[in-house]
């Protein structure tokens, strides 16, 4: 086995990044969040966030959010599309969400689970979900 392949499987086990593909598509996990590759999830739980951070690991299914200062979701159209098309839960509660503008969760194709409550909701307009 060459030094980079060992390198590699290294990194495979003891690194909080993501590897897909045949060209080794590496991303790290931001540094305020605690990101498993192997059960695919992203935990940044408490850390006094405003916004969603940029960018998570690729294939990520689950991202938590909650605890936060997050006050509106706006930032989810910056995800990148392998996102947009792994993350299959999404936690918000206990947020100061007050909106969810239509078509937030447009191309999240296989979001299943969306936990929302603990916030400033009070309505939601047409299309939120959609």
């Amino acid at each position: 086995m060459s030094k980079r392949n060992i390198l590699l499987c290294l990194l495979a086990v003891f690194s909080p990044v993501s590897y897909t593909g045949a060209q080794e598509t590496v991303r790290h996990c931001p540094p305020v969040c605690m990101c498993d590759n192997v059960e695919r999830f992203a935990m940044c739980i408490d850390k006094g966030l405003y916004t969603i951070p940029w960018p998570l690991p690729v294939g990520t299914k689950m991202l938590g959010l909650s605890r936060n200062q997050i006050r509106n979701l706006s930032s989810l159209s910056n995800a990148e599309e392998d996102l947009k098309a792994s993350l299959e839960s999404l936690i918000l509660y206990d947020n100061q969400i007050t909106s969810i503008p239509p078509g937030s969760f447009q191309g999240f194709a296989n979001l299943q689970y969306l936990w929302l409550s603990g916030n400033e909701l009070q309505s939601l307009e047409r299309g939120a979900f959609r």
